[in-house]
Order: C-alpha cells, then structure tokens, then sequence
C-alpha cells in the first residue's frame, strides 16, 4: 500500500511538472505575441498612415490602440509569470528527478513501508516549500485542456519508462512501430 501511494504521489508530480511546463510556455508565446503585436502596429501604422490618407481614422485607432498596449504592457503579467513558472518548473523538475532515483529503491523492494511513508511525506513537504516560495501570493490558473493534456503526457512517460509486463510484450512485438506512433501521436498534439 506504501509503494502505491508514493507511486501516486510521484506520478502526480510529473503531471504538475508538465503542467506547469505548458504554462511557462503558454506564458513565453503571449509575451512573445504582445511584444510583437507593439512593435508592428507602431511601425506599420504610422508609414500606413502617411501612404494611405483616406483610412487616417482606422490607423489612427491602430495606432492608439498599440499606444495603449506599450503602456499597459509592464503591468501585465506575462514577464512576472514567466519568472514564477520558470523557477517553480526548474525546482519541480529537480524534486521528480530527486522522486524518480527513490521511486527504483521502492520499486525493488529494499525500502521498508515507513521509510515509504516518510518518503512520501518528504516529496510533498519539499513541494509545497517549493510552491509557497514561488506561489506565496497567488494559485496556477485552471486550464482544464492543459491539465488533460499533462496527465496524458506524464501517462505516456510512465507506459515508455516503467512498461508493465504484459506493456513489455506488447512493445517487443510491435517495436519501433509503437514508438513512432506515439511520437506522430505527441507531434499531433502538439500543433
């Protein structure tokens, strides 16, 4: 029951890794476009502008309105995500690596159930010190396809990395077909 339990709580963490991960990136690609839609529309519209006189009003509402973005863009949370889930991301990612080495011990055998328990307990002592360091102020939004998404991806990481027998005899049988699949599958997913 031990060894379940911590299973679980590891492959949790994997879940919240990836989780995570993809906000970071959700977080790098809204900065990226805002920074970008800045620059375009303060360049492009003032040379529109002075080409095409006829449309003054519409480039002169572009114009405003990237004016108003340059202000409000410091005040918006994007850069002070992208710290805050890129740091969290990082420690998460060194505590699975830390979970992942104690998960083989367990595995085998060679722990004993309270040693599990205290493992266990340690794993999410060490994550919650990680996420009130990080996350004091303030929670992980819900996104419930990110969310489907990382528990997908960890369940993919577990099948490849700890197969089950009977996943074994699936693999050897199939081979490279399999992992092609899943990576035309991932690759998929991704776009």
């Amino acid at each position: 029951m031990a060894q379940v339990r911590f299973w679980k709580e590891f492959h949790q963490l994997k879940v919240q890794v990836i989780f995570v991960q993809e906000l970071l990136l959700e977080a790098e690609r809204n900065e990226r476009l805002v920074k970008i839609a800045v620059a375009i529309t303060s360049s492009a519209s003032i040379g529109a502008w002075v080409v095409w006189k006829e449309w003054a009003v519409v480039w002169a509402a572009i114009i405003a309105g990237s004016q108003v973005l340059s202000a409000i863009h410091p005040h918006l949370p994007y850069k002070e995500r992208l710290k805050t889930y890129s740091a969290v991301f990082r420690e998460l990612e060194k505590l699975f690596i830390e979970a992942e080495h104690k998960w083989q011990s367990i595995a085998d055998g060679t722990t004993g159930t309270k040693q599990i328990d205290r493992e266990r307990m340690l794993l999410q002592k060490k994550k919650d010190v990680t996420l009130d360091k990080y996350m004091h102020s303030s929670v992980f939004p819900y996104r419930p396809k990110i969310a489907v998404r990382a528990q997908s991806e960890a369940t993919r990481y577990f099948s490849h990395y700890y197969p089950r027998e009977d996943d074994l005899e699936i693999t050897n049988s199939i081979g490279a077909q399999l992992e092609i699949s899943q990576m035309n599958e991932y690759a998929d997913e991704r776009r």
